[in-house]
């Protein structure tokens, strides 16, 4: 079995940072809860937290807006009538495009 590309976990890793309604925010890449509570990101704060390596963030960050259709993330994940389902569906689909790009590479 293949190993996931770079992408593809770190995909996995915003997945799981924004794994829970709670955990996702607006207005803020980071907000912290305290000392028993995971911290809340956006959609970029999570992206920012599953890597440090920048190239590999601007991958992210491509492929997000890809899938998106939209060229800024923030703008997007702020949006009033934003959802948590809408910011977990496009991680869904940013998964799924990751994993088509990575079979084609093979």
């Amino acid at each position: 079995m293949r190993p996931l590309s770079p992408e593809l976990f770190a995909l996995h890793r915003v997945k799981n940072i924004l794994g829970a309604y709670d955990r996702w925010c607006q207005g803020t890449s980071f907000r912290s809860r305290g000392p028993l509570l995971a911290p809340q990101r956006c959609l970029g704060g999570a992206i920012t937290e599953a890597t440090d390596d920048l190239y590999l963030r601007a991958n992210l960050v491509a492929l997000v807006t890809g899938v998106l259709g939209e060229s800024s993330i923030p703008l997007w994940n702020d949006a009033p009538e934003r959802t948590y389902a809408d910011v977990m569906d496009v991680v869904e689909r940013s998964i799924l495009a990751a994993e088509r790009e990575w079979a084609q590479a093979a």
